[in-house]
């Protein structure tokens, strides 16, 4: 049988996942986490199926039926290998010494809040990660507020999502901070009479614009562009939808994330990978413009912060408690934290005179519709 914690102790651990506070999540609160991990161990894999796309052809009217088309559908696959662990460490002096002053309880509490705060901002920045990096195309301008004047990018992001057939629902645009002090300054956003009602000027809600959620995140920042510099590409020529772009001359890094751009096409491509054996390959869906089959200029975008918009589907992301074996000693339990809806594994290991506390979780997230995810640069 699980050993489990003490009923004063029980208590103490709910209550400070309910008074935990934390950075903006805006990124854990887009994307789909709807799938069941709780049977996946570390290291299983969830498979997402991906239908291929669909090609039209001449119709002839005919007495015998021809043979329909074979469809070959691919997946993608969620490995889950992200674990974290936190820890800290009472000796039976500082208990006496916190329960003798009556800050026992506090302690504890601000303790377990602290780690959890830890925790969901580590996932939260890995999955801005796998999202950033995942964006089929970007607009905007690198090291300038996309809201600096109006909230008019975000048409433009739309337009990414529209032109790429991921439709205008369920969408999220997640951005930091800075991103976000601009909007509330767009004076038609905050302007009753123009906006419609008062929850920008009065509450700061910034609520809903072009069909997506507007949420921060803490997350959000600026990254560093690579190295990259004189590239073209090679004489072969690509058509629209290719993704692995064969690159010549040219020296430096070409880093997942970056943002390129080629000439003759205003377009603003996202590296899906890190440059390797001379292939640079974009997110899906590829090429908007063909290259033509003589070298082409490439560009690779200033250091930028990389906000994000997105489908939800876009992104999909796993997370659960730990495992720990029973017995040994060990009190366990789990505790959720009821603003991202997380799960984390808590337990105390009981020494020679110190006991150990630990915080574990399991996540992971990976991108199975990168043409349902935009770039907006900032």
């Amino acid at each position: 049988m699980a050993n489990s914690f003490t009923a004063s102790l029980q208590p103490l651990l709910f209550g400070a996942a309910r008074i935990v506070p934390r950075e903006l999540t805006g990124v854990i609160g887009a994307v789909d986490t709807k799938f069941s991990d709780q049977g996946v161990a570390k290291g299983d894999t969830v498979t997402v199926p991906v239908s291929p796309v669909a090609t039209l052809a001449s119709f002839t009217a005919s007495q015998t039926f021809t043979v329909g088309t074979d469809r070959t559908a691919t997946s993608k696959v969620l490995t889950l290998n992200q674990e974290k662990v936190s820890s800290w460490n009472l000796t039976p002096e500082q208990e006496r010494s916190l329960g003798n002053g009556g800050m026992a309880d506090d302690v504890l509490q601000q303790t377990v809040k602290q780690h959890i705060r830890a925790h969901v901002n580590g996932m939260e920045a890995y999955v801005w990660g796998i999202a950033r990096k995942a964006a089929s195309r970007g607009t905007g301008t690198a090291a300038t507020s996309p809201f600096a004047t109006d909230q008019k990018p975000l048409a433009d992001a739309l337009k990414i999502l529209l032109d790429n057939g991921a439709g205008n629902q369920d969408l999220s645009a997640i951005i930091d901070t800075v991103a976000g002090a601009d909007l509330r300054k767009v004076a038609n956003l905050f302007k009753v009479s123009e906006a419609g009602d008062g929850n920008m000027l009065r509450n700061g809600v910034l609520g809903r614009l072009y069909n997506f959620d507007i949420r921060e995140s803490a997350a959000v920042a600026a990254v560093t562009k690579g190295t990259g510099a004189s590239y073209t590409s090679n004489t072969a020529g690509y058509a629209v939808g290719a993704t692995a772009i064969t690159l010549i001359t040219g020296t430096g890094t070409i880093l997942a994330g970056d943002v390129v751009t080629f000439a003759g096409d205003t377009n603003k491509y996202v590296v899906a990978a890190d440059l390797a054996g001379g292939v640079v390959t974009l997110a899906e869906p590829g090429l908007k413009v063909a290259l033509a089959g003589s070298a082409v200029a490439m560009t690779i975008g200033s250091t930028a912060t990389q906000n994000v918009c997105l489908r939800r589907d876009a992104v999909v992301f796993a997370a659960r408690p730990g495992l720990q074996p029973e017995g040994g000693g060990i009190d366990q339990m789990t505790i959720s934290d009821p603003v991202t809806g997380l799960s984390f594994l808590v337990y105390r290991k009981v020494g020679d005179g110190i006991a150990s506390w630990y915080m574990r979780t399991v996540y992971d997230a990976f991108a199975p519709n990168p043409y349902a995810c935009a770039m907006l640069l900032g």
